[in-house]
């Protein structure tokens, strides 16, 4: 081995100390997000809306369809026992709600109609706005709260 060839490998490695050693290590770490909540309901509303229009199609009576959402948000609260599941639905001028919680009896829904918008709260806490649509309309809220912090979601 030559005596540049010594010089040329000492200095890559000198080099590739100093980087190493001059490499800074950032990390930073954030709480972690439900968002199994997200999906959740998202998937409460694709199911919701094809029983809409499976009994649509199969020409329902609208009281049966009402039934089978409930039956629906009833399914997924047994199933998922620590969120609350608001569930507002009708046609555009008769709107439903059901509120479906496993843990609390006491947990009361109020929803306003303002114009083109239904503005839906729980325990006059969280404020949901969802708009109103001509034909059926079809909307979901969810709570979770889970080791001190509270989840929301709505579709």
């Amino acid at each position: 081995m030559g005596r540049g060839q010594f010089f040329l490998v000492a200095a890559i490695i000198i080099i590739g100390i100093a980087i190493t050693i001059g490499t800074i290590y950032n990390s930073a770490s954030s709480p972690n997000s439900d968002s199994k909540i997200l999906y959740l309901t998202e998937e409460i509303k694709y199911e919701a809306v094809q029983l809409i229009n499976s009994g649509t199609y199969n020409s329902l009576d609208p009281a049966k369809i009402n039934e089978n959402i409930v039956a629906l948000t009833n399914i997924y609260s047994r199933s998922n026992p620590n969120v609350q599941i608001l569930i507002i639905y009708g046609e555009q001028e008769i709107l439903y709600k059901y509120l479906k919680n496993s843990i609390e009896d006491n947990t009361k829904a109020t929803i306003t109609m303002d114009g083109k918008k239904i503005i839906a709260s729980i325990n006059n806490g969280q404020i949901h706005e969802f708009s109103i649509n001509k034909g059926y309309n079809f909307h979901v809220a969810l709570k979770k709260e889970t080791e001190g912090e509270t989840y929301v979601a709505s579709a």
